[in-house]
């Protein structure tokens, strides 16, 4: 498959650990890492070997980590954005790429906040590809 001239590796399994990317990397020819969604954090040998980039989905620095969505609408910051950052050892704190605005709206359950969030995320990734095939 290909996305924009980019080769898309299938995966033939689940990368839901820091080993199983490490396996995964092992196997292939990746320079750059672009991630979304991704629960666990990004050992430091994969850090020094790659170019990792992060889309996170709540303005950063101010909302890093899991659970930013809920901890903006507690402080009822609902002037948000997906942000695409380049990923350090510290989570969610590298030099930030790009940024698309979304708003949350506090009448909306956190479901319908969260589907809001994610769907500016996913423009982000899509500004990445984009931005990595114009190179």
């Amino acid at each position: 498959c290909s996305l924009i001239g980019f080769r898309i590796l299938p995966l033939r399994r689940t990368l839901d650990s820091a080993s199983a990317l490490a396996t995964h990397l092992s196997e292939t020819s990746s320079e750059t890492l672009l991630l979304f969604r991704v629960g666990f954090v990004i050992p430091e040998d994969i850090l020094r070997s790659y170019t990792v980039v992060n889309v996170h989905v709540a303005r950063l620095p101010h909302y890093a980590g899991l659970g930013s969505l809920l901890s903006a609408l507690d402080r009822q910051d609902f002037a948000q954005c997906a942000t695409a950052h380049i990923a350090t050892s510290a989570v969610d704190s590298g030099p930030v790429l790009l940024e698309v605005p979304y708003s949350l709206d506090p009448s909306f359950s956190y479901c319908a906040n969260e589907r809001i969030a994610y769907q500016a995320g996913v423009e982000a990734l899509e500004r990445l590809v984009q931005g990595y095939a114009e190179l």
